[in-house]
């Protein structure tokens, strides 16, 4: 759908609304960038990113990515900037996971079937 609309919307977007941002951080081992599509949760003036990874056993590649270079780039539409990801203060990560649900239920449910690892949370402010 990116690649259809000129990278202006995505397929969630389109059929359940939802704010999907594309991150492309520089890959840890790599070096090579690496985009990912995510839901985005507002904080205030910034985007937070949560890493359920669906709820899965591993912890996203961008998270580890974003952990060893904290630099990137997020798209929306037709606008990219660059920022800067730092994790989420206890208080954030509260506030993010409260705001989350009501813009995607499923965080809730990823949550919960997440054992063995923490769910890392990042803030992303403009650079």
């Amino acid at each position: 759908m990116h690649r259809l609309t000129g990278d202006r919307t995505s397929a969630s977007e389109l059929l359940a609304g939802l704010p999907v941002v594309r991150i492309t951080t520089t890959g840890r081992r790599s070096g090579q960038p690496r985009e990912a599509p995510l839901i985005a949760v507002p904080i205030g003036d910034d985007l937070a990113l949560l890493g359920t990874n669906f709820g899965g056993r591993s912890t996203p590649a961008w998270v580890h990515n974003l952990l060893a270079e904290p630099r990137a780039r997020v798209a929306y539409r037709d606008r990219a900037v660059d920022v800067v990801a730092r994790p989420a203060t206890d208080d954030e990560f509260a506030q993010v996971f409260a705001t989350s649900g009501g813009i995607y239920g499923g965080y809730e449910k990823y949550r919960e079937r997440v054992t063995g690892r923490e769910i890392k949370v990042f803030v992303l402010t403009e650079a």
